[in-house]
């Protein structure tokens, strides 16, 4: 894939595992980049272990970037205050000290068709807002699902 081309963001609050690996196979998507700090959920099947053998099993590859998640005092003062400009203002200082872990990502979404995975359905309220809007600035256009 080269850049300008088109990658996705997906939430998986409120979807069913079966129904989201439609979705992503629906979309063509080929891997899943999990971009939360921990990869552990309450939903069954959406833990590590979990969702990266059910992918498979789809035929969609899974890496977990948790340099990329949103750190846990981060995340824990946005659920205090609902304060979405300071938690994007905190997520894009920390995200700026993640280079490696930001051309990692970049590199894999030259070369497959990728959705980056968190939990928050509503992208636009979820840290990866912010990573997409630094991958725009490399060329990359999202959609999500």
């Amino acid at each position: 894939m080269e850049a300008n081309q088109l990658a996705f963001t997906v939430g998986y609050e409120g979807k069913v595992l079966s129904g989201l690996i439609r979705e992503l196979s629906a979309a063509k998507v080929q891997t899943v980049v999990d971009v939360r700090e921990r990869a552990q959920s309450r939903k069954p099947g959406f833990s590590k272990a979990g969702l990266g053998a059910a992918l498979a099993g789809s035929g969609i590859d899974y890496v977990h970037l948790p340099q990329l998640g949103s750190p846990t005092g981060i995340r824990r003062e946005y659920r205090r205050t609902r304060d979405l400009r300071t938690f994007r203002a905190r997520y894009s200082a920390y995200a700026s000290t993640q280079s490696t872990a930001l051309a990692a990502l970049a590199g894999l979404l030259r070369v497959r068709r990728a959705a980056l995975l968190c939990f928050e359905d509503d992208w636009d309220s979820c840290h990866r807002q912010v990573l997409c809007s630094r991958l725009q600035r490399r060329g990359f256009s999202f959609r999500h699902l």
